[in-house]
């Protein structure tokens, strides 16, 4: 188990977060940058005396237990969990974290989301073909046609110039 604690404080769209405090990463725009630059760290098990004895020493507070941090999942975050997989259909196992489960679903939702973007440009390529083909077909008939009509147009004109041959005689 772990959580994500401010290290130095820092302003957020929400407002200031100070030392100390227990953060929820869905909350803090930037959450990612933030850790990189070492304003938020993770506590764990194996950091936790480390990280207890800075915040002690350094800032005066104490921070919290693991098992005294309050749980970041709520029912009806599970319960909204729980839909999203149902509606994606996914099969899996009954051990695992929320965490584990709220990662799978994200995985699933952007590999479908990538399915759809494909069957979209997939669908785009062939309308463009069919176009494409139509356009071929429609200017063939058109050069066929041309084609009939100089092929009717000239016997006529050998016939009206023969003709007017022959009256001149």
């Amino acid at each position: 188990m772990s959580y994500f604690i401010c290290r130095r404080a820092f302003r957020d769209a929400k407002g200031p977060v100070s030392t100390g405090s227990v953060i929820d990463p869905v909350e803090i725009k930037r959450f990612r940058f933030r850790l990189q630059e070492g304003h938020i760290v993770e506590v764990t098990e194996q950091n936790f005396e480390q990280y207890a004895t800075l915040f002690e020493q350094r800032y005066g507070i104490t921070i919290p237990k693991l098992d005294e941090v309050p749980s970041k999942e709520s029912d009806e975050e599970k319960e909204l969990l729980a839909k999203r997989v149902e509606e994606l259909g996914l099969d899996l196992p009954e051990d695992l974290t929320f965490e584990q489960v709220l990662e799978a679903v994200e995985k699933a939702e952007k590999a479908e989301k990538a399915e759809k973007a494909e069957k979209a440009e997939k669908a785009e390529k062939e309308a463009k073909a069919k176009a494409e083909e139509e356009a071929k077909a429609k200017a063939e008939e058109e050069a066929k046609a041309k084609a009939e009509e100089e092929a009717k147009a000239a016997p006529v004109a050998k016939a009206t110039a023969k003709a007017k041959v022959t009256e001149n005689k």
